[in-house]
């Protein structure tokens, strides 16, 4: 009768902690864990340090640093070589002279020390006038093709750390629904223990519930270490401290469908934003201005140099359509993609608002008091882990559709954007 007793009590013991809600605080659910050691996550605060400290930005930034130094230089030598060509008839007639006075002579030997001989054939008149005009202008053309492919390589900074946010987002989810798994099998072992202990479990069930017990915790011992590596590797990439931990995050992505343009409207935006399309613009100007010393030096129109340097200014047209051809292949593969993920949303949306209908009814009946812990830790871990697969499509659309938006933008790749 006593053991009776003792088997009656021990049962009343194991329904109080297991029947009875706790605080909500306590709760492993899918809308907070407040369990785990970190810094929230601030996606928009770690954006423009990311920018700033990438190796590409920093790279390019010093690249035009030394241009800017040197355009100086190339100014004053593009002085050198107008004073030369300006004094060259006067260098030209003071050669020619069988005599020349105390100050022609002086004159002369001037022009021999800087300039060492007179000028006399049209080509290398050309030659010298080409190098004037043209030094300072491909200096700035430079300089402004660096400037505007440091706008890209910016936006391709921005595009990796969406990307790494996404995956590290779908990542954070695993541990967490891993833990929640993990957490849930403790508690159905320890409750199997006390059972066992108390002789109301056979040994056989009490080792089933031991082993799926060692299971969950190895596997989310497993998962536990992975989620720390890509921690790392994601620190990395927005140039935060490898250590630094996070316990939840501040922002998800979430898809805007109202914002959704055509792949027209893409493309329009894209010919008239990328970089490749500005720089091509500009050097077709270049080569224009280029042109402009072969016709001042040579009055036929079908000279040779005259005919090279409009047949550059067709290159540099034929070579900005090419372009354009590329970005409209470009944005046609993108936005094929970002359908393809529109899709795969669509589909996994109908069963992810069930999960949740049936998540949020059986909190309600936790709050209540009708469902025990335990078999809402449970719903709970369901629930998360069927709208895993409708997150990981949103997170994925919502990238594609980003990388979309950067496409049509500035573009992304600034190897790209270079003309020669």
């Amino acid at each position: 009768m006593k053991k009776i007793k003792k088997v009656i009590l021990c049962l009343l013991v194991i329904n109080t902690i297991f029947i009875f809600p706790k605080s909500q605080g306590t709760i492993v659910k899918a809308k907070e864990n407040k369990g785990d050691v970190g810094q929230i996550l601030d996606l928009d605060s770690l954006m423009e340090k990311a920018v700033e400290n990438s190796i590409e930005v920093r790279n390019r930034k010093s690249t035009i640093e030394s241009l800017e130094n040197g355009f100086q230089d190339n100014i004053n030598g593009t002085d050198s070589v107008y004073e030369r060509i300006e004094k060259n008839e006067r260098f030209k007639k003071l050669q020619n002279k069988s005599e020349r006075t105390e100050d022609e002579q002086r004159e002369y030997e001037y022009y021999q020390r800087n300039f060492g001989i007179p000028i006399t054939g049209e080509y290398e008149l050309f030659q010298m006038l080409q190098s004037a005009n043209n030094l300072p202008v491909l200096g700035e053309f430079e300089m402004f093709q660096n400037k505007n492919a440091l706008e890209v390589d910016k936006n391709s900074v921005r595009q990796r750390v969406y990307e790494g946010y996404g995956k590290f987002l779908m990542e954070m989810d695993k541990l967490k629904l891993a833990k929640d798994k993990y957490k849930n099998v403790e508690d159905e072992y320890k409750k199997s223990e006390v059972s066992y202990k108390t002789g109301v479990l056979s040994k056989t069930d009490y080792l089933a519930k031991k082993a799926e017990y060692l299971k969950e915790k190895g596997e989310f011992s497993n998962i536990d270490r992975e989620f720390q590596k890509y921690n790392m590797e994601f620190n990395k990439l927005v140039g935060e401290p490898l250590d630094k931990k996070y316990s939840s995050y501040k922002k998800d992505f979430n898809l805007d469908k109202s914002t959704l343009k055509s792949q027209d409207e893409y493309i329009k935006e894209a010919l008239e934003n990328r970089m490749e399309i500005k720089n091509g613009e500009e050097n077709i100007l270049v080569r224009r201005f280029e042109s402009g010393s072969a016709k001042a030096v040579f009055s036929s129109e079908h000279n040779r140099e005259r005919k090279l340097a409009e047949q550059k200014i067709q290159n540099a047209e034929d070579e900005l359509e090419l372009k354009k051809l590329d970005i409209k292949m470009e944005i046609n593969l993108l936005y094929n993609d970002f359908e393809i993920k529109l899709v795969r949303l669509k589909n996994l949306e109908e069963g992810y608002k069930q999960a949740k209908k049936e998540y949020d009814e059986s909190y309600k009946k936790y709050s209540l008091g009708m469902l025990s812990r335990l078999d809402f830790n449970r719903k709970n871990a369901e629930f998360i882990e069927s709208s895993m697969d409708y997150k990981e499509a949103e997170r994925e659309a919502y990238v594609a559709k980003l990388k979309l938006e950067f496409a049509a933008s500035v573009g992304t790749d600034s190897k790209k954007v270079f003309y020669q």
